[in-house]
């Protein structure tokens, strides 16, 4: 079946654009010694509710999913983007200089509405793709994905098993991803799919 964006891909897109701006108004809100604008910080707390409005929606989809697989009796693996408070000083971080995931933060932890079961497994990973699949999945059969960035993180681990699994069925389900921006999310998806993802 044909990977397409829906409007989960949308909901996590505005909320990472709405998450930058602001930043960038709560930032102009509080000028260094200066007084307080108060236009600015009015508008970062109405794009702060945008942000949650949409991060509610996506985490909606995300766990009516991982509810379904649970239900089947089906495995639910969860890979999370974990970094150390070097973060900055690592190759990533020179490349891509936004700490995120520092480990023990809020921002690491999995979303309480994604919380993992007791029969799920969550494994650490220090990189875009996760190299314990083996030891976290075995002789599995079949693998569906989702999760951020299409263009990142999941296409490495999209890869990462085509190569560890040649003969399985390996899925995206793109309405529960989203990527940097909407052309590298479907140039991901391309690429997934012309290596038989």
């Amino acid at each position: 079946q044909p990977m397409t964006s829906g409007p989960v891909y949308v909901g996590a897109f505005v909320m990472m654009l709405f998450g930058i701006l602001s930043m960038v108004c709560m930032l102009n809100a509080f000028p260094v010694r200066k007084k307080t604008n108060w236009p600015m910080l009015i508008l970062s707390v109405l794009m702060m509710g945008v942000i949650g409005y949409a991060n509610r929606f996506y985490r909606g989809s995300v766990a009516a999913k991982i509810q379904a697989y649970r239900k089947a009796d089906k495995r639910v693996l969860f890979t999370r983007d974990t970094h150390e408070s070097d973060y900055l000083a690592t190759f990533e971080g020179r490349h891509l200089p936004v700490p995120h995931c520092i480990r023990g933060t809020q921002g690491w932890q999995i979303a309480p509405a994604l919380r993992p079961g007791n029969d799920d497994c969550v494994a650490d990973k220090g990189t875009f793709g996760c190299l314990e699949w083996q030891r976290l999945a075995g002789q599995a059969q079949s693998f569906e994905l989702c999760g951020v960035c299409t263009d990142i993180c999941v296409i490495s681990n999209a890869l990462i098993l085509r190569a560890m699994y040649p003969s399985c069925e390996i899925a995206v389900d793109s309405s529960c991803c989203a990527g940097v921006t909407p052309q590298l999310h479907q140039c991901a998806l391309a690429v997934m799919r012309s290596c038989q993802i």
